[in-house]
């Protein structure tokens, strides 16, 4: 209880799948919980003996089956047969003689689905309870609001009207939810993939300034592998592993930045080499992964602006936001096309930074998604609608 309390607490630095798992436990625990406390009490109700034997027992079987694919990591499996008992829940409640406690429980199991937050699951499952409990509310109106009371059409039809809104306004959250995700996940990827682009080229300029220089690359320089060795080992006091030479692990570490990892891999299939390369090339220092980026990051905390201080527009990429003068963001596209005409930022078939962009190409870099967070619809057109001059004298 302990350790679901903590993930609960902590439950912003979970996965998805870690995620699922928690809210599946939570909804087991509080079926449990009620299925305990309920169950019991209603044998005393006016149920048949066939209702009174198979639904509680089909209960517990459907909870110890969902808790057992919870307990072997089958996660989404749990997470479908929970719904199953409390739609099962739900039925031996609507079967028995206050109709009410199953209108609610229908209510309480569509809330359980949206709690997982899967629209696929809501729509089908949801649908189905949402379909199950119009007819259910047309066929016991009466017991629901009072075999005396009058306008019987009429609060039948509130009642459905409810249930059916309950289940559309969710429904529209979620599709509004998943059209929300994906734009953010597609800004996310192009994002991603920007900043690979911009880390390789980083990395490609860093090895040819250093070549320029009479540099060893880093990778090779002795400094460095003596202060990676020495932190190696430092840490590896601290976590022990009798497994693991940790000296000759820094040294097949620097040995794979002269290897081809994906050779590495299809040699040493499913073995102890290829685990452990899998596991250092996002470390690698002369590839675009992981330490690159922290390096970037580390670095441009140093950065300071003219002034000795961080510029506000530091990351202000718009043209709009940073020159208010028309003629001021004309000078920046003429800059921008003369940089892409001369300047070197194309790979050659040797994947060397060896080739400029042509004008077609410059074209369709300006058309493209990427530029419209640099370029605003007026510079974009204003650019098309004059790129001749822009060929004729800045090519």
């Amino acid at each position: 209880m302990k350790t679901l309390f903590s993930k609960i607490r902590n439950s912003d630095m979970l996965s998805y799948a870690e995620v699922l798992r928690l809210k599946v436990s939570l909804v087991l625990l509080f079926l449990f919980i009620f299925g305990l406390l309920t169950v019991p009490v209603t044998l005393f109700e006016t149920f048949s003996l066939e209702v009174l034997i198979f639904l509680p027992t089909l209960f517990a079987l459907l909870f110890i089956f969902s808790a057992t694919m919870l307990a072997v990591n089958k996660v989404r499996t749990a997470m479908h047969f929970s719904i199953y008992t409390f739609a099962v829940l739900t039925v031996y409640y609507a079967l028995g003689s206050n109709p009410l406690y199953g209108l609610l429980l229908m209510y309480v199991t569509l809330t359980i689905i949206i709690f997982y937050q899967d629209i696929y699951t809501y729509i089908i499952y949801g649908g189905a309870i949402t379909l199950y409990g119009i007819i259910y509310i047309f066929q016991n109106g009466d017991q629901l609001i009072g075999p005396d009371a009058t306008g019987l059409v009429m609060s039948n039809l509130v009642y459905q009207g409810t249930l059916t809104g309950f289940f559309l306004v969710f429904l529209i959250y979620f599709i509004l939810s998943e059209t929300i995700y994906d734009q953010v996940n597609n800004d996310y990827k192009q994002t991603q993939k920007s900043l690979r682009n911009m880390t390789r080229h980083m990395l490609t300029y860093t090895n040819e300034l250093r070549e320029r220089d009479g540099l060893e690359p880093l990778h090779d320089d002795e400094k460095v592998q003596k202060a990676v060795n020495d932190v190696a080992v430092f840490l590896a006091a601290f976590f022990p592993d009798d497994s693991l030479d940790i000296e000759e692990y820094v040294d097949f570490y620097f040995f794979l930045h002269h290897q081809d990892l994906e050779d590495i891999y299809q040699k040493h299939r499913q073995t102890e080499i290829e685990k452990y390369a899998r596991e250092l090339e996002k470390y690698l220092m002369n590839k675009p992964g992981d330490l690159m980026q922290i390096h970037v990051s580390m670095a441009a905390k140093f950065f300071m602006g003219s002034e000795g201080t961080y510029p506000d527009t530091r990351y202000h990429y718009s043209v709009d936001a940073n020159y208010r003068s028309r003629v001021n963001r004309i000078i920046v596209l003429a800059l921008m096309y003369r940089f892409f005409c001369v300047e070197n930022t194309q790979y050659d078939r040797w994947k060397r930074v060896e080739a400029s962009l042509s004008h077609d190409a410059i074209l369709d870099l300006i058309n493209s998604q990427v530029f419209r967070s640099i370029l605003s619809h007026e510079e974009a057109k204003f650019f098309l609608e004059n790129n001749k001059l822009f060929k004729e004298y800045l090519g």
